[in-house]
């Protein structure tokens, strides 16, 4: 089973060393993956020199498993975005942008999403299922 890893999961082990085994268990099998937007979320909130160095360490370990993202994936992102304005209202692509490209990669490569968002998230997979992606999404075990 692959795996697509969202920030809130990378931020939980790197703060708090949470799913520590579920990330080095399937790092080990290198059947985890992180879209380029997650790496671009955690250096953005990298506040210290051991946040960047721990960064880096987890960017080497993931080797060619970290994903692009594609002109065809920001059209679906944002198809999805305007499926979810049409059924939620109006919101800003910017606070959402990123959540549905992570959706978008995870359904891309028939990977689950491991995700502590789940309820968010959902929203994303459904929207996906109605333009013919399929997803999965859960948080790992503890």
């Amino acid at each position: 089973m692959l795996f697509v890893a969202d920030s809130s999961i990378l931020i939980s082990y790197l703060r708090y060393g949470k799913y520590e085994n579920f990330l080095f268990k399937n790092l080990s099998r290198m059947n985890l993956f992180l879209p380029g937007p997650v790496l671009g979320e955690l250096y953005a909130g990298a506040n210290t020199k051991d946040d960047l160095r721990d960064l880096e360490s987890f960017r080497r370990a993931l080797g060619e498993n970290v994903t692009e993202t594609t002109v065809e994936d920001w059209i679906l992102a944002g198809r999805c975005i305007v499926l979810y304005s049409m059924r939620f209202g109006k919101v800003k692509p910017r606070d959402h942008i990123i959540d549905v490209l992570i959706a978008i990669t995870a359904a891309k490569i028939r990977a689950v999403l491991a995700t502590e968002n789940l309820r968010h998230m959902k929203m994303w997979k459904e929207i996906l299922i109605k333009l013919g992606k399929k997803i999965k999404v859960e948080t790992p075990d503890v």
